[in-house]
């Protein structure tokens, strides 16, 4: 059953930030409202559903994410993660993120963004564990909204640094740029996409490289407000994880 939650956590961190070294979009132009739904596959057999839901009202956002296990995973519970916050002209900045995996309580995660003092508070088991806010900072599902935020065809960098709290800890990413404009087939149509991969960490492990777990592939729609729409990472047993956009409804 630990494995089983392991995996389940490894499908959340499979999406993660950019940071703001990405040309910035106008707030006008992405939508308030998003609704998207992705199959989960884990060594090419039936693993989960994703539904993913992006609201915005005024400046504020709330996005809910929830996963449910699908056969023996079912056993893991429902898994659901809220992020809420304020959209400002360079994109999201979480306020409060909340992760509920089944019923267990022991197991659950609330994370509150203090800006004025640039202080994440993590309540871990009902401990607070309080660390430095960096100012990109975003949780495990707001990141996935951020993407409307950035142009990546205006970039000339390949390789971009990322930041992201899981609920336990604030760790840099490495991420570089793989294709810009490869097509790419899903059960919710045909995308023109941005892909990314994750390469050696350059921040806390310099001279590590990635473990195989850690390793994560990040195809997003270029035309679709930069929507992640096909993700791949592998789990501490080297299975791998493919995320797959099924449906996608944007207002």
């Amino acid at each position: 059953m630990h494995m089983l939650l392991k995996i389940a956590i490894r499908c959340a961190l499979v999406f993660t930030f950019l940071s703001a070294s990405f040309a910035y979009a106008e707030p006008k132009d992405h939508p308030k409202q998003i609704n998207l739904v992705y199959d989960v596959f884990r060594n090419a057999q039936p693993f989960a559903s994703v539904t993913e839901s992006y609201k915005q009202l005024d400046n504020q956002y709330h996005i809910v994410s929830v996963t449910k296990g699908l056969g023996v995973y079912a056993l893991l519970g429902e898994r659901k993660l809220t992020s809420d916050g304020v959209v400002t002209a360079t994109g999201l900045k979480p306020n409060h993120f909340r992760l509920r995996q089944g019923d267990n309580a022991k197991k659950w995660l609330s994370t509150d963004f203090d800006w004025a003092s640039n202080t994440l508070n993590m309540t871990i088991k009902g401990v607070v564990q309080a660390a430095p806010l960096a100012s990109d900072s975003q949780d495990l599902v707001s990141y996935l909204y951020q993407f409307m935020f950035e142009s990546f065809a205006k970039s000339n960098q390949d390789t971009v640094l990322v930041n992201v709290t899981t609920g336990k800890k604030l760790k840099p990413y490495a991420f570089k740029i793989i294709t810009r404009n490869e097509q790419l087939n899903t059960p919710a149509g045909n995308f023109k996409t941005t892909q990314l991969t994750s390469v050696k960490e350059t921040e806390s492990k310099a001279n590590d490289e990635l473990r195989p777990s850690d390793e994560r592939q990040i195809w997003l729609a270029n035309e679709k407000h930069h929507l992640p729409v096909k993700l791949i990472v592998y789990d501490d047993n080297g299975g791998e994880i493919v995320q797959t956009l099924k449906s996608i409804q944007i207002d």
